[in-house]
């Protein structure tokens, strides 16, 4: 069995805090963000919801990280890949819509910028780890 890298482990934690971080804020913090934002519209449930999307993926990052072979971790992050590309997607779309503020627009690139990072980091470590094993 394949031990994780130290470097993938604390990339993973680092990307978990991230999300929980996140996760933490729109769940529990999300009429602050809104009043952050800003904009003609609010949805609540859909920013919680979200959020715990996001407290579930800084879990699992962690408990990821946290697993001590690569064959145990591999589905996860495999599961990470995806869910990342998937977000990336609906961010670019969600720059389209016409009742964003700038703040938000700001928002929606950092958020573009972060999952862009961490797909690369995810994905380089990923393959390293596949030629290990």
């Amino acid at each position: 069995m394949t031990e994780i890298s130290k470097p993938f482990k604390i990339a993973m934690i680092v990307i978990g805090g991230i999300a929980l971080f996140y996760g933490i804020w729109w769940v529990f913090f999300t009429e602050a963000y809104y009043s952050m934002v800003g904009g003609i519209y609010e949805d609540p449930g859909a920013l919680r919801g979200q959020g715990g999307t996001l407290l579930l993926f800084g879990i699992f990052n962690l408990i990821a990280a946290l697993r001590l072979n690569w064959e145990q971790a591999k589905y996860y992050v495999e599961f990470a890949i995806g869910w990342m590309i998937i977000m990336l997607i609906l961010n670019i779309v969600n720059l389209s819509d016409p009742n964003n503020t700038s703040t938000s627009v700001m928002m929606i690139w950092l958020n573009i910028a972060l999952l862009a990072v961490f797909m690369a980091i995810v994905l380089y470590f990923y393959l390293q780890q596949e030629k290990k094993s």
